[in-house]
C-alpha cells in the first residue's frame, strides 16, 4: 500500500531527524494496517548486504559515501551533546519537594522493571515489542 509506505517513510525520517542521526535503521511491524517502530534507535545500524538486500544496500552505500564526501569537503559542527540517559531516565528521579532538587536513585544496576540496565535506563528488547 502505497500510503502506508509513505507514512513508514516520513515517520522514520522523524525518528532519524528527532534523535539527531545521520544515519540509522529502523524495523516497523504492522497490524491492521497501522505501523509501529519497533527498532529505531541504531546509531551504528546493520547495513551488511545480507540484512538490507542488494537493493537497499547498494542504495545506502551511495548516500553514506555522498554524506562522508560532503562532510569532508563542508564540516558542521555537532549540534548538541546527545545525552540519551536523560531522556530514559528522568521519570525515575524522585518527584522534588518544593524548593528542593531533584536527586538520582544511588543504585542505577537494575531498571524500575527489575531488567538489567545498561546506564542508559533503556528498556529491555522484550519491553520495546509491546
Amino acid at each position: 500500500d502505497a500510503d502506508l509506505g509513505d507514512r513508514v517513510v516520513t515517520d522514520s525520517l522523524k525518528l532519524c531527524r528527532a534523535l539527531g542521526y545521520d544515519m540509522n535503521t529502523v524495523e516497523w511491524a504492522v497490524r491492521d494496517g497501522v505501523p509501529y517502530a519497533i527498532d529505531f534507535m541504531n546509531c551504528a545500524p546493520d547495513m551488511d548486504v545480507n540484512s538490507l538486500t542488494p537493493h537497499y544496500f547498494d542504495w545506502t552505500v551511495q548516500h553514506m559515501a555522498d554524506m562522508a564526501i560532503r562532510l569532508a569537503h563542508e564540516p558542521k559542527p555537532q549540534r548538541r551533546d546527545l545525552k540519551w540517559d536523560t531522556m530514559f531516565t528522568s521519570s525515575r528521579w524522585e518527584t522534588p519537594v518544593k524548593g528542593a532538587a531533584a536527586t538520582r536513585p544511588a543504585d542505577r544496576s537494575t531498571s524500575s522493571a527489575g531488567h538489567a540496565d545498561p546506564g542508559n535506563g533503556s528498556a529491555s528488547h522484550a519491553e520495546q515489542r509491546v
